[in-house]
């Protein structure tokens, strides 16, 4: 296997790295899951394949070039390639990053406070074509005509949540027409300032009522959350005829399952896992449905977060349950690029937080056994 296939690496990487192809296999009821749909458990990226003729799950090449650059450049363990299983591999990379570490950023770090070391600069090229392959660059969109039951917008710090409402208007003034309702999937949890401020650089975009209204809000450090925040976004982005049309449409998600974040001053956090479970109050499993949700890049996770969590009845499904909701239920997902370039540290702790999700998966799917 060629580890670089378009750029070259400086001849100064050059010691030898074991390698042993992961080879995880697969229980029967796995595989007939995994048959019906591969991407319940391989996701949206390009980390693993399905090796039918070995019944295993097995390394992408392009995932196993990038583990060989990260070892030879001392930025990860070298057992990430000696792995026998699936697990075993993800012990090794939700360690944090740093010298022969994983590929999660540090507990109590937030990925705007991450930066690519002076390695990881030096290589950018080469992790650039390594991570367009993997899928974690270039944008998918979808130019087809949906008709959808359930349209989603994952929360998230103002600014990226401002993105995803601006992103998804874009396919409900073109190709998507809802049936059901528009989710804003939020959460309690506080604004930090910087948040705030942004909110507030927007009340002059509201008629005079509307901008007394949320500046009590904003001013009331109760009522200054994810939730409310997502709200007051969509009334400010969506032109107004287009607010009417779709009134009665719009539902907001307040989770309040909540535990404590990171870092004491940005508040507290629903994960998205339970955003979504505090929405499947309105899925119905039983009967035939669509579901449109976009996450821009490298947050492609976030589509199989919810994937998972719909089709798995957050893991309580059991086989006919799980089988019954995959065919009853059509997903459509699209990836616009972020605002800015992601930087290598935060699209690798993306990597890591996925191949955690499969992990994640493949134990629930081998319980069914």
């Amino acid at each position: 296997m060629q580890v670089y296939p378009t750029t070259s690496v400086s001849s100064e990487i050059h010691h030898h790295v074991q390698k042993q192809g992961l080879k995880h296999k697969l229980s029967s009821t796995t595989e007939k899951i995994i048959q019906l749909n591969p991407k319940l458990l391989l996701g949206e990226s390009n980390l693993f394949n399905y090796d039918l003729a070995n019944h295993a799950i097995v390394l992408a090449p392009q995932f196993q070039s990038l583990l060989t650059l990260l070892i030879q450049l001392d930025e990860l363990d070298c057992k990430a390639l000696t792995a026998n299983s699936l697990y075993d591999l993800n012990s090794i990379l939700q360690q944090s990053q740093g010298i022969r570490g994983g590929l999660l950023r540090k507990e109590g770090t937030e990925r705007w406070h991450l930066e690519d070391n002076l390695t990881k600069q030096k290589y950018s090229q080469t992790f650039n074509v390594l991570l367009q392959q993997l899928g974690f660059v270039f944008p998918k969109s979808i130019d087809s005509e949906m008709t959808v039951d359930h349209c989603i917008v994952f929360g998230a710090r103002t600014e990226r949540m401002e993105t995803r409402i601006i992103e998804t208007l874009v396919y409900l003034q073109n190709n998507l027409k809802v049936t059901g309702h528009i989710f804003l999937l939020g959460s309690n949890r506080k604004l930090i300032q910087a948040e705030i401020e942004h909110l507030k650089s927007k009340l002059e975009k509201l008629e005079e009522t509307q901008r007394n209204y949320w500046s009590e809000v904003f001013n009331d450090p109760e009522q200054t959350t994810e939730a409310n925040a997502f709200v007051f976004l969509w009334k400010c982005i969506v032109p107004q005829l287009t607010q009417t049309l779709l009134e009665d449409k719009i539902v907001g998600i307040k989770s309040t399952r909540i535990g404590n974040s990171y870092i004491e001053q940005f508040g507290h956090r629903a994960t998205t896992e339970v955003t979504i479970e505090d929405w499947m109050t309105f899925y119905k499993a039983e009967e035939p449905q669509a579901i449109f949700a976009l996450a821009e890049q490298p947050y492609i996770r976030l589509a199989d977060q919810l994937k998972f969590t719909v089709l798995s009845k957050g893991k309580k499904a059991n086989t006919d349950e799980l089988i019954e909701r995959i065919k009853n239920t059509t997903f459509y997902f699209a990836f616009p690029n972020s605002s800015f370039s992601p930087l290598i540290s935060v699209m690798l702790d993306e990597i890591g937080r996925n191949v955690y999700r499969i992990s994640d998966t493949l134990k629930y799917l081998e319980s069914l056994e």
